[in-house]
């Protein structure tokens, strides 16, 4: 079983556990499993990238990561604090 499915199941059974320990656990497990694919995706990406331009590629790839990585909590706070609700 891949490590997006895992994650998918773990955030899945979050929502639907009891707040406190068990939550907490199924988090976790969910950035960790996140992370593995991550950084799978990140190895893989650089073989699709020709050889003389494979540090170049490589580096677009992980500047890339951590802008969204950056982004994506200020996301999550617009999202979570709309005025049209």
């Amino acid at each position: 079983m891949g490590p997006i499915i895992m994650t998918g199941i773990f955030t899945i059974t979050a929502a639907f556990v009891p707040k406190g320990l068990p939550q907490m656990i199924l988090a976790i497990a969910s950035r960790f499993s996140i992370n593995m694919s991550y950084t799978a995706a990140v190895q893989w990406s650089t073989e699709l990238v020709p050889t003389g331009a494979r540090a170049s590629g490589l580096s677009l790839v992980h500047v890339s990561g951590y802008v969204g990585n950056m982004l994506s909590p200020l996301i999550v706070y617009s999202v979570n604090n709309r005025h049209d609700k």
